[in-house]
């Protein structure tokens, strides 16, 4: 993708919404800016992004039909729903996870692997009586085509996403895409497309571990032609591993 310049320094999101919109009108913008700006409108999910999206889902171009129409339900789900506070039982469960993380950094520090990390922060959930899946699947499909399929980290308590982010993660991140994109849209794609109420992006790069919280606003949205399929293996037992990520 072309350097977009310094044209995103400014901070006014009308401003913004209008550059996208140019960007989407442009034909000479190449599929990976329009792909890129369609993220950015269903990210900002107001009014004018929302018009956009709307605008260009009726003409979009050859290989953005889908992408299109699935920026547009998802920033018209967001702009149209207020996500609820989490109540006291999921607030303690997610305060329980990043205390977990954090002593689990302690021991592992920067460098350990996304395997290890999946395995040791699982079994200290499980020991402090949380039940944890690995190894699930979410699926999502339009009109029945399939547009993405994800693994999932862990689910704690059948309604907590947890996505952990290592240097493992950034090396094949930056192999595989353009400087300009954000892994966070990956780990609010895998939430949305897991259907899950809460998720935690769980970030142990660096000299600390940092996380962001996020809930879902487009949990249960009643979209008849967009399918949430979330496939989660049998546990054998509370000490399962995660070996095999």
């Amino acid at each position: 993708m072309d350097d977009w310049g310094e044209d995103w320094l400014i901070d006014d999101p009308a401003e913004i919404v209008l550059m996208l919109r140019a960007i989407l009108a442009d034909g000479r913008r190449s599929y990976a800016e329009k792909l890129e700006a369609l993220t950015m409108l269903a990210n900002l999910a107001d009014e004018e992004a929302v018009n956009v999206l709307r605008w260009y889902a009726d003409s979009p171009d050859p290989g953005l039909e889908v992408v299109a129409k699935l920026a547009l339900i998802e920033a018209e789900g967001q702009f149209l729903e207020v996500p609820a506070l989490l109540d006291e039982t999921t607030d303690e469960i997610v305060q329980t996870i990043l205390e977990a993380a954090d002593e689990l950094y302690a021991l592992l520090g920067p460098g350990s692997s996304h395997a290890t990390w999946c395995r040791e922060l699982a079994a200290r959930l499980r020991a402090a009586g949380l039940t944890v899946h690995t190894g699930a699947r979410a699926l999502l499909k339009y009109g029945g085509q399939l547009v993405e399929m994800v693994p999932i980290d862990l689910i704690v308590d059948g309604a907590i996403m947890v996505d952990i982010w290592t240097d493992q993660d950034e090396a094949e991140f930056i192999d595989q895409f353009d400087e300009h994109y954000d892994a966070l849209d990956l780990f609010f794609a895998r939430l949305r497309t897991a259907n899950l109420p809460v998720g935690i992006y769980l970030d142990v790069v660096g000299p600390l571990p940092t996380w962001e919280i996020v809930e879902n606003p487009e949990l249960h949205l009643p979209l008849a032609r967009v399918e949430h399929i979330l496939a989660i293996p049998p546990q054998r037992n509370d000490t399962t591993s995660s070996e095999g990520w």
